[in-house]
């Protein structure tokens, strides 16, 4: 029965890890995404600024 526990519980985190892993990867490129933009909306204001 101990064995079954530990086994149920390896289980649940590798679960748990995949789910993780696919996530952080998901907010890495929305992260990214994020900053392309903001980088790109930086240089707008300052090329308005310039003009």
């Amino acid at each position: 029965m101990g064995q079954r526990k530990k086994v149920g519980r390896n289980a649940t985190e590798h679960t748990l890890g995949g789910a993780a892993e696919d996530q952080s990867k998901e907010i890495e490129e929305k992260t990214d995404e994020l900053c392309g933009e903001f980088q790109a909306a930086k240089i707008s204001k300052k090329q308005r600024e310039i003009d």
